[in-house]
């Protein structure tokens, strides 16, 4: 196994394991709706005031907002994965050392990082401005 499939394997075990389980704490209260590095629950509007419980009301305009939060979830996640790709490149730089092909590949990963990081801050603007229209 090469040295980058390691490192690779570790950054997912690492980045799933903060993810799954850490956000776990945070799904018991209603009111913080902060989420765990910025993400926020799936709950997001969908509390009665004041309290812990989760209320569905209307049903399908609930399930959109679900769906929604969870949408905002997964290009949260997206966004994150292009940081780790862009930092991953600019490992992939330094370490080419002069040698063309491997400098023009670590370019390609920052380029592809970068334009994948522009999409999905998009998606979230266009998601939050949707979900800030519904609630």
């Amino acid at each position: 196994m090469t040295l980058y499939k390691k490192i690779g394997i570790y950054l997912l075990c690492a980045i799933l394991t903060s993810l799954f389980l850490s956000p776990m704490t945070y799904a018991a209260a209603c009111n913080n709706e902060n989420g765990f590095l910025g993400i926020k629950p799936w709950y997001t509007g969908l509390c009665k005031g004041g309290t812990n419980d989760v209320e569905i009301k209307n049903l399908p305009g609930d399930i959109v907002i679900i769906i929604l939060n969870v949408f905002s979830i997964l290009i949260v996640v997206i966004s994150y994965a292009a940081v780790a790709m862009v930092i991953f490149g600019g490992i992939k730089y330094v370490i080419s050392v002069g040698d063309t092909a491997k400098t023009t590949a670590a370019r390609h990963t920052i380029q592809n990082a970068l334009i994948g990081l522009l999409l999905s801050l998009t998606a979230l603007a266009i998601v939050n401005f949707v979900t800030g229209q519904l609630v």
